[in-house]
């Protein structure tokens, strides 16, 4: 999935996980594979989160649809596609946590 708008607030916390997996592995405490294995299914967690509070920002909305929000000064209602994407990545995240607890190799 595919989201362009405008802003880099979410890459920060990427490249603080990226330096924190590094900086870890390179110091021999963690396996790199483990702690990846360990962080995704979170991260995905945390991307739902930040999507599913598009409504804070005045980013959940999509295409004209005949279900969904209706933006502030607008009479048409949208698709809340920013809930549509949250939902889906946490749906995500609970396979992935499911494929590394029953042992799929990182």
């Amino acid at each position: 999935m595919v989201i362009i708008r405008s802003g880099v607030e979410f890459w920060p916390g990427v490249v603080a996980a990226v330096a924190t997996v590094s900086i870890s592995a390179n110091m021999g405490l963690v396996p790199i594979s483990r702690r990846i294995m360990d962080l995704v299914p979170l991260a995905m967690i945390s991307y739902a989160g930040y999507e599913a509070a598009c409504i804070f920002r005045d980013g959940c909305f999509g295409p004209v649809s005949a279900i969904g929000l209706r933006p502030p000064g607008l009479t048409t209602t949208m698709l809340p596609t920013g809930w549509l994407m949250a939902a889906a990545v946490a749906l995500a995240a609970i396979g992935v946590r499911a494929l590394a607890t029953r042992g799929y190799s990182p």
